[in-house]
């Protein structure tokens, strides 16, 4: 029964032996694959990642084109004539304003008085046509309104023009700011050292792979500003073709308004004649002039809204470059803090790595 009892115990002890070294031999195992060096990766952890970039679109604001109006001292008198029945029914308002026409086209040549005189709707609206060149019977009357007296002017189509306009002024083209520094972009020196060992060549991998991924969110912000600038300029020429497209159709609009004055002094001439031909002639000189002024005009504001629009489209485009530049600048300034930081962080531990003896 002893020498059972023994066995029994030399079997328990051996047992004991083989899982002590099993336990043993397992520990070594998981003390194997843990990675000494790991602390390096943790360190360059401090690195903040470069946020995602913010780039609000810019306020666009659509520009008021303006008007050529008729005058309301003439929309008066043509009204006020329209319902005369006599000289006695015409107002000292619209007498004056006749007489001021009189006087301005008496030094005008013979050839403008008689043209004046035979003209119809037709020769009135090839007049107001600035594709058909201008009779030279009128070129008189279209070179003396250069020099027309004020109280003439008031009576002839005028341009009204918005705050918009200001861009054309002289030294008041909006320009983008120039950026007076860029901040180069830095290429990450991946330093290595001269130390040799496993401490070094953690850190310096932990470095790198830091670097990588500052550089590939740096790419990515860039970009999306790229993205968002090459937008913006095509939606500004774009705005700029649909503005365009508006203003051709409001000038017919403009240029009907204009033609509905020069017709309706062109009637009431005929009107007046039955009790005065000498205010019919008047107003007949009146049409014609009152078109030759409204032919120039609406040329002038025409070419001053499409230097506008075109001015707006220019300022739109600089403002998205502005942007792209100063959303440049905001993202590279990120990634140089964050390389600098990781710099530092790479020297210090090449120091500490050193510190314990060759870098291992």
């Amino acid at each position: 029964m002893k020498i059972n009892q023994t066995k029994w115990r030399g079997l328990q002890a051996l047992s004991l032996v083989f899982a002590i070294l099993f336990l043993a031999n397992c520990g070594k195992k998981d003390i194997e694959t843990l990675d000494p060096y790991d602390y390096q990766s943790k360190k360059f952890e401090a690195v903040e990642d470069i946020p995602d970039v913010e780039d609000p679109e810019p306020e666009v604001q659509e520009p008021e084109t303006g008007s050529v109006e008729n005058p309301e001292v003439t929309t008066a008198a043509i009204s006020n004539l329209e319902g005369a029945g006599s000289e006695g029914e015409i107002s000292t308002e619209t007498k004056n304003s006749l007489e001021q026409i009189s006087n301005f086209s008496a030094p005008l040549s013979a050839d403008f008085k008689t043209a004046a005189k035979e003209i119809d709707e037709a020769g009135l609206d090839k007049i107001l046509d600035a594709d058909q060149a201008l009779d030279e019977a009128f070129k008189g009357a279209e070179k003396a309104l250069e020099d027309a007296p004020t109280e003439v002017l008031a009576m002839l189509p005028q341009m009204e023009l918005t705050e918009d306009f200001d861009i054309l002024e002289e030294g008041n083209r909006v320009k983008a700011e120039e950026v007076a520094k860029f901040f180069e972009e830095r290429i990450p020196n991946y330093r290595m050292s001269a130390l040799t060992g496993a401490c070094s060549d953690a850190a310096q991998q932990a470095y790198d792979e830091k670097i990588q991924k500052l550089d590939e969110q740096k790419e990515s912000a860039l970009t999306v500003i790229e993205e968002n600038y090459e937008r913006r300029v095509t939606e500004a020429d774009e705005r700029y073709t649909t503005r365009k497209a508006n203003h051709d159709e409001n000038y017919e609009v403009e240029l009907a308004k204009l033609r509905t004055s020069v017709i309706a002094l062109y009637n009431v001439a005929d009107k007046i004649e039955a009790f005065s031909a000498s205010f019919a002639e008047t107003i007949r000189y009146f049409a014609v002039i009152y078109a030759v002024h409204a032919r120039t005009t609406i040329e002038v504001w025409c070419a001053k809204v499409v230097s506008m629009l075109e001015a707006k489209r220019d300022a739109e485009k600089e403002k998205a470059l502005e942007l792209k530049e100063m959303r440049t600048a905001q993202v590279m300034e990120l990634y140089n803090e964050r390389v600098e930081k990781a710099d530092e962080l790479l020297e210090a531990a090449f120091e500490a790595c050193h510190n314990q003896g060759s870098g291992n």
